[in-house]
């Protein structure tokens, strides 16, 4: 009897992505992470998705666009990444905002929450946290027939806990 051997070349590589942000600001939500190829016969389509920091995940050789975002709130940052046959390439990616912990509301309130600009964003009812970019905010909510409001700065890598005082 023969004994046969093959051996594979797999052209692939790993990415680990850890995305946070500044260690004062930190958040205790997770950081969605969207993996998209900017080369090859998949250019343009998602290559990968993950929620867990610094999972590694294994891609074809080649470069892709990193994007991550926290699900409540307007932070989010980008790179561009090439990853190499049989190397694992580690992203430390830090976001620039801080999470702001706002008062506890019950399942079915929400906080609204605008900036300078105008743009608005609203929480998930129940939810109480967001990681924001930096600047000048005004949070807002009705319980019952009150209406309740919060203006307040977001300075980047400084969280905060908001009171309705």
């Amino acid at each position: 009897s023969r004994s046969v051997a093959v051996n594979f070349a797999l052209d692939a590589g790993d990415l680990r992505v850890a995305p946070h942000l500044s260690a004062e600001g930190a958040s205790t939500q997770s950081a969605a992470t969207q993996i998209y190829a900017l080369s090859g016969d998949t250019a343009g389509q998602l290559a990968a998705a993950t929620v867990t920091p610094g999972e590694i995940i294994k891609l074809a050789a080649g470069s892709y666009r990193v994007e991550t975002r926290f699900a409540q709130g307007n932070v989010e940052a980008s790179t561009n990444v090439e990853v190499k046959a049989g190397i694992m390439r580690a992203v430390d990616l830090t976001l620039h905002g801080s999470a702001v912990e706002f008062p506890a509301l019950s399942a079915d309130e929400s906080w609204t929450i605008s900036n300078a600009s105008g743009d608005r964003l609203t929480l998930s009812p129940g939810v109480n946290e967001a990681a924001l970019k930096p600047g000048a905010y005004s949070a807002e909510t009705k319980i019952g027939s009150r209406i309740l409001s919060k203006s307040f700065v977001v300075e980047d890598g400084i969280g905060q806990k908001l009171s309705l005082e």
